[in-house]
């Protein structure tokens, strides 16, 4: 989903859509924005431990080990348990990611951390609805949201997540600065705007995808220029 045209281009591949095995049971929580960091932190915080007192398991996401620290010392300040994984408790990662599904576990991630391992939830997490995911932040990529957001309501399963953007994350501050001082300036005293920009959002990435296909594009041309160069050589040698 979302590559098709590079393997298209790339590798000359068509993209069939297999349907999943069973329906999928995953909702979309209305992503909230906030002015700064700290608002969308602790509202992110305080939103996972009503999860998890509810008996849900979380998953809180982050890009950066820095921003997963945060996370967690404010979790720590709440003195709520939890665990950290972001890539630097190899030893320790699987036991992590293996605790992750136990009702009213808060879990915090970078979104390189436990790639590729299932989380699987004991009874009581399926019966207070899933897996939640608290996706800390977009990235530039929407493929790395999806992957994030993919870590919930498998396998048929329930399950739901909800973004938290802070007007000063990078896709936003480096990419649409008005956007950023929309959201400032229209925050309510908690750091909290109610407005929705979710569409400013997806078009923000799709942007920066296009300028990435276009950027391999023009790898790939240079590459086929210096192989034709090189074989040239080569035959009048």
């Amino acid at each position: 989903q979302g590559n098709e045209r590079e393997f298209s281009a790339f590798f000359g591949l068509d993209v069939r859509v297999v349907s999943p095995h069973r329906p999928s049971l995953r909702q979309r929580c209305a992503e909230r924005f906030f002015a700064t960091d700290e608002a969308r932190n602790a509202a992110l915080v305080a939103e996972s431990i009503d999860r998890q007192q509810a008996g849900q398991p979380v998953l809180i996401g982050t890009q950066t080990i820095e921003h997963s620290l945060a996370v967690a010392q404010l979790l720590q300040k709440h003195g709520v348990p939890h665990a950290v994984l972001n890539g630097l408790q190899d030893e320790a990662e699987a036991e992590i990611v293996a605790q992750a599904g136990t009702s009213g576990t808060i879990t915090v991630a970078t979104s390189m951390a436990g790639r590729g391992t299932d989380i699987r939830l004991d009874p009581p997490a399926l019966a207070s609805g899933g897996l939640f995911v608290a996706a800390a932040s977009h990235h530039f990529s929407p493929r790395v949201d999806r992957q994030l957001i993919g870590r919930t309501a498998r396998q048929g399963q329930p399950g739901a997540y909800r973004f938290f953007t802070a007007a000063t994350d990078s896709l936003i501050d480096e990419r649409d600065p008005a956007l950023a001082a929309e959201i400032v300036r229209g925050a309510a005293q908690g750091g909290e705007c109610p407005g929705d920009f979710t569409a400013r959002i997806v078009a923000l990435q799709q942007a920066f995808e296009r300028q990435s296909f276009d950027r391999r594009q023009a790898m790939v041309r240079r590459d086929q220029w210096l192989d034709q160069i090189l074989e040239s050589l080569v035959k009048e040698g």
